[in-house]
């Protein structure tokens, strides 16, 4: 419900961040949100939620942790902040600020004694411990040309908003009705007489209204509205936060849900609905609480929030189901027992995602459910539940969910062959799943695949290379490009992205993976190219070369890194963008013939990026880890059985599932 203290705002000129533009959904699920009202917020504090999509925070922290807002937005282009400022009260331990600049002190000194919520012997009144509630309706007298309602919308747009920090308001305590507050005795028109409740809440309703209203066309149409309440005010406002899900006041799980639906049908586009559920032991290990929230969640298009409830909001608690890349929803939410139903009876539901499904039974018993085709639960905490094994059925306990994997998924970045199988690892050679096929449907099994987010947009683009033709589209499937970076070759080529010229969008580097001219070539994403070609070896390798790009020597600038193929000494050399070599290793035993595969990335999070080998065919699969000088930074280890011996692919990139880079191990044999 409320902040226990909402301390102060700042104004605009002491935060230097870009300006929040017009707010766009995540295609991604789970969507995650973050209600956190601590009155300051620490760097760290920040580091940590910017892995959420929504953050709520107190609009204070525009003054007293100015610092955090560079690193959100860093950190998460696309996070969506939103100022907490309550609709209908002024904070308690707050009347008596002194600081003039204090913008919270600008906004009691422009607060009309005759605004203040009042009972019939005209003593103010409220329900939050310490605070006293404003007269939201338009009964309140109007001073200076306007009333609390809108005298709260001007503030918010001239004070907040005009930051360019926020995304949108978070407006608390939006509610429909009035006439519960004091035992009925309220009097919102001054005129010493207890409204009747009917009369009371409908002039509540009316003032709401205006307040919403007058924010709307004050902040604009890009700019979020949101409220922990407000059913009747969709009109203006994108959506609300349904708050100790699910609420025996909202008819339990099946009411909460419907309310869940209405919202998400009803509030202006983009909508956003906050589904917070509260643990049952204030502590972040109630994990079937949170699945049961989580799940439940993921049955329509909302945002998923877990904490310690309404008393203090103030959890950073991530879970491994954040982390899990379900990709977007395939169709609605379905009931698969007892039996089919339109709308959200009790029983078990399933929702189908492009890379798992979701499970959730909101009845009191245990329920076994047949799958079908396996499934993998992910792998995590509590390691009963999230072992990462391969399920054709499971039994589900009442008041729970579950997110499934796929074993055919989607990768949403990295470079792999379609429908290749595939492992990720950590940095320290931990798997984060199960093997699994990649296999893009839409493109051939076979074809050499490219995902990366060439304009930084926040939706990667899709490289094809096949017959050495290269083809470039969005995410819509759009073609942007389509060249040759080299005129006759006609085999597989190597392909790596990165920004060579400091512009802002990645390029790409291509070399052959076949005989032929063998020079290093840099283009653009629409095939331009850029600066000259250079050879990595003096002399072609029958194998033909592959190719990482990163900063391996940690001056900001990149470097490409060639390794050389079959029928040559397993060599990886490091280029400057300009061809000059400043490096060059051999990654496995100099008779090995069966050529050395690279990926660059930073997977330790350490701000440098490192150099990741694989071998060849002929080679066991064994993973190793340099410096751009050839020092192996750390052990290495066998991606698969030791006897495996037809060879290996590598790349390394955010592919969702962790909220950091992983290395993506692939082998020849596609889907």
């Amino acid at each position: 419900m409320r902040l226990l203290g909402l301390v102060s705002l700042m104004m605009f000129c002491l935060v230097a961040v870009r300006p929040a533009t017009a707010a766009g959904l995540p295609h991604k699920y789970p969507r995650i949100a973050n209600y956190f009202l601590l009155p300051t917020v620490t760097a760290l504090q920040a580091r940590e939620l910017a892995r959420w999509d929504v953050v709520i925070l107190g609009a204070e922290n525009q003054y007293t942790s100015a610092a955090i807002f560079p690193i959100l937005r860093e950190l998460n282009p696309d996070i969506i902040l939103l100022a907490y400022i309550p609709s209908e009260e002024f904070p308690g331990g707050y009347e008596s600020l002194s600081d003039q600049n204090h913008p919270l002190y600008k906004l009691r000194q422009g607060i009309a004694d005759g605004w203040w919520l009042r009972d019939a012997a005209g003593v103010k009144t409220g329900f939050w411990p310490g605070a006293d509630m404003l007269n939201v309706t338009n009964d309140a007298p109007v001073v200076g040309g306007v009333r609390w309602n809108t005298y709260l919308a001007k503030f918010v747009d001239e004070q907040i908003i005009s930051t360019g920090i926020w995304d949108g308001v978070f407006y608390d305590n939006v509610f429909n009705d009035v006439s519960w507050v004091n035992n009925g005795n309220i009097d919102t028109n001054n005129d010493h007489v207890a409204d009747l409740a009917s009369i009371a809440d409908a002039r509540w309703r009316d003032g709401m209204t205006t307040l919403m209203a007058e924010t709307r066309a004050r902040i604009g149409s890009d700019k979020l509205i949101i409220g922990n309440g407000g059913g009747l005010y969709y009109p203006d406002m994108n959506g609300r936060l349904i708050e100790e899900f699910p609420s025996a006041l909202d008819g339990g799980w099946s009411g909460a849900m419907a309310k869940y639906q209405d919202v998400l049908s009803r509030g202006l586009s983009p909508s956003i609905v906050i589904v917070n559920r509260k643990s049952s032991t204030g502590l972040p290990t109630d994990y079937q609480g949170m699945r049961y929230g989580l799940a439940s969640t993921l049955m329509g298009d909302g945002f998923y929030s877990f904490d310690e409830g309404s008393v203090r909001h103030a959890a950073i608690w991530s879970y491994d189901e954040y982390a899990a890349s379900l990709g977007m929803p395939l169709g609605a939410a379905k009931r698969i027992w007892p039996s089919k139903s339109s709308t959200f009876a009790d029983g078990v539901w399933r929702r189908d995602f492009e890379n798992g499904i979701v499970l959730v039974n909101s009845t009191n018993d245990a329920q076994t459910i047949k799958l079908g085709d396996g499934y993998e639960e992910i792998r995590g905490t509590p390691s009963h539940v999230n072992s990462g094994r391969i399920v054709t059925s499971i039994s589900l306990a009442g008041h729970d969910g579950r997110i499934l994997l796929k074993r055919q998924m989607v990768l949403d970045a990295g470079s792999y062959q379609n429908g290749a199988f595939v492992r990720l690892f950590s940095s320290t050679g931990t798997t984060t799943r199960s093997g699994f096929f990649s296999y893009e449907s839409t493109r051939p099994a076979g074809v050499q695949l490219l995902k990366h987010d060439f304009d930084r947009d926040g939706h990667p683009e899709i490289v094809t290379s096949q017959g050495g033709v290269v083809t470039v589209t969005n995410y819509r499937d759009q073609r942007l490009a389509r060249f040759r970076p080299y005129r006759t070759y006609v085999g597989a080529l190597g392909m790596a992205a990165g920004d060579l010229n400091d512009d802002g969008q990645d390029d790409l580097i291509f070399t052959m993976r076949g005989p032929g001219n063998q020079r290093v070539v840099m283009m653009t994403m629409t095939g331009r190219r850029l600066g000259r070609s250079f050879r990595a070896f003096k002399q072609d390798v029958p194998g033909g070369t592959t190719v990482a790009i990163g900063d391996v020597t940690g001056d900001g600038s990149p470097e490409i890194i060639v390794g050389a193929g079959r029928g040559a000494d397993p060599r990886v050399s490091v280029f400057e963008p300009n061809g000059r070599r400043i490096g060059t290793f051999l990654a496995y035993n100099q008779k090995f013939r069966g050529g050395v595969r690279v990926a660059v990335g930073d997977l330790d999070q350490n701000g440098r990026d490192e150099i990741v080998t694989a071998p060849g065919p002929g080679g066991g699969p064994q993973i190793r880890t340099f410096t751009r000088t050839g020092r192996e930074l750390r052990r290495s280890y066998f991606a698969f059985e030791r006897t495996y011996r037809a060879g290996l692919d590598v790349s390394i990139a955010d592919v969702g599932l962790t909220g950091r880079p992983v290395l993506i191990v692939s082998t020849p044999y596609v889907y």
